[in-house]
C-alpha cells in the first residue's frame, strides 16, 4: 500500500491510497474511511484544502482535471471540465491564502486554446475563469505565459510569467482575482526577448514581511542577483550586487532559497571569491523606532563618522561615536540595515542637562 498527498481539513487528514483512492482519517480505526475510488491517478499534484473542500487532480474520462470533495461520496465531484475531451487541462500550482477576505484560489491550466495560463476559482464551475495574460504569441515564442511561482502576499498574488508575447521575457506579475486587476509589476530587464526573473520553478517565492525574494537580472552589467518586491514597481528592487562585474551572476538562476521563522532569507550565492556557498540576508525595514522620547532643542552638531552606514538622517540634534542618537523636531529618520542606535543618557560633559531626554532607542531591520 502506498499513502501520499496527506492534507488536513476540518478534523480529518485526507490522503491518496495506491494513487487511485481518496481516503480520510480522524486518527482512529473507525474514523478511517474510503471517500471515493477512482481507479485512476489522483495524487500527481499536492492536494489543497480551501473553504471546507479538498481540491485535487484526477485523470479519468474527462482527462486530467480538477475535482473537489467535502469528504463524502456525493460531495466528491468534478469542479470544471476546462479542456473538453479526454486530453485534460492538467491543472497545476494550486495556490490559496489564509486570508478570510479573499475567497478565491489560483491555479494554472491549459484549455487547449490559450496554452498554460492563470486561472482563478471561487470553488464553483461558473466561478472558475481564465485570466489570459499572453494573448496570441508569435510562432517563435512559448505557447502561453506559463505562470510559475504563484505566491500570495496578503490578498495579492505575485507570480512570474512570459510577458507581452514573450517580447519582454519572464517578468513579475500581480493579480487581485480578476482579469482587469492582473497586471505587470515591473519589466525588470527591458531588453527584448530577455527575462528579468531567472528562476523557472513551480515553488512559491519566499515571503518575509510582505516582500517576496527571487533571482533576477536587470542587465548584463550586473548579472543575476537577489531581488525583492512588495507587488509594486517602486518596491521591486535589487537587494545587493554580490558578484560585481559584467555577466557575473551572484545568485544562481534556480538557487535554493528558504525563509526562516526568524526573518532571514537563506540562499545559494557567490561573491566571486568564495565559490557558491550558503548566504543569509536579514530583512530590515528602513526604519523601526522603539521607545521614542522627544524634546525640543536647537543645538546642532556634526554627525559622527561612525554613521557612514546611514542613508539619511534628518532633524539630528547630536550624534557621537558610540552610536547614541539624540533626535528632536519631529520628521523621519532613515537608517540603513545594520545600523543600530541604542538609547542612553547623554554624558554630562557632552550636552547640557536640558538635552538629556532627547533620545530614542532604535533597532534597524526588525532583527530584534
Amino acid at each position: 500500500m502506498v499513502i501520499s498527498a496527506l492534507t488536513y481539513m476540518n478534523g480529518y487528514v485526507y490522503f491518496a491510497k495506491n494513487d487511485s483512492e481518496l481516503w480520510r482519517s480522524d486518527g482512529t480505526i473507525a474514523g478511517t474511511t474510503l471517500v471515493k475510488s477512482f481507479n485512476l491517478p489522483i495524487n500527481n499534484i499536492p492536494f489543497m484544502a480551501f473553504n471546507n473542500k479538498l481540491y485535487f487532480r484526477v485523470d479519468d474520462i474527462f482527462g486530467a482535471e480538477l475535482w473537489s470533495s467535502d469528504g463524502t461520496l456525493a460531495g466528491t465531484t468534478l469542479l470544471k471540465d476546462i479542456r473538453v475531451g479526454s486530453n485534460g487541462s492538467y491543472p497545476e500550482n494550486l495556490t490559496s491564502t489564509a486570508s478570510t477576505t479573499f475567497n478565491k484560489f489560483y491555479f494554472t491550466a491549459d484549455d487547449g486554446t490559450h496554452g498554460r495560463e492563470l486561472w482563478v476559482s471561487d470553488g464553483t464551475a461558473a466561478g472558475t475563469i481564465l485570466i489570459n495574460i499572453h494573448f496570441e504569441p508569435p510562432i517563435s515564442a512559448p505557447l502561453s505565459s506559463n505562470p510559475q511561482s504563484l505566491t500570495f502576499v496578503g490578498n495579492l498574488l505575485l507570480f512570474s510569467a512570459y510577458t507581452n508575447n514573450s517580447l519582454q521575457g519572464r517578468e513579475l506579475w500581480r493579480s487581485g482575482g480578476t482579469v482587469a486587476n492582473t497586471t505587470l509589476v515591473k519589466d525588470i530587464n527591458i531588453a527584448t526577448n530577455v527575462s528579468g526573473i531567472s528562476n523557472q520553478t513551480y515553488t512559491p517565492f519566499p515571503v518575509i514581511s510582505q516582500y517576496i525574494y527571487f533571482p533576477a537580472i536587470s542587465n548584463n552589467s550586473i548579472g543575476i542577483e537577489l531581488w525583492k518586491s512588495n507587488g509594486i514597481a517602486a518596491g521591486t528592487t535589487m537587494v545587493n550586487d554580490l558578484f560585481q562585474g559584467n555577466y557575473n551572476d551572484g545568485v544562481a538562476p534556480n538557487a535554493a532559497m528558504h525563509v526562516s521563522n526568524t526573518g532571514r532569507v537563506f540562499f545559494e550565492a557567490t561573491d566571486g571569491q568564495n565559490g557558491r556557498e550558503l548566504w543569509s540576508f536579514p530583512f530590515c525595514p528602513t526604519t523601526q523606532i522603539i521607545n521614542t522620547t522627544v524634546q525640543t532643542s536647537t543645538q546642532k552638531q556634526q554627525a559622527s563618522t561612525s554613521l557612514n552606514s546611514t542613508s539619511n538622517i534628518a532633524n539630528t540634534d547630536f550624534i557621537y561615536g558610540d552610536l547614541d542618537v539624540l533626535y528632536t523636531g519631529g520628521g523621519l529618520i532613515q537608517l540603513s540595515p545594520g545600523f543600530q542606535a541604542i538609547s542612553k543618557q547623554a554624558y554630562p560633559n557632552v550636552l547640557p542637562t536640558s538635552y538629556r531626554q532627547t533620545v530614542f532607542k532604535a533597532q534597524i531591520g526588525g532583527c530584534n
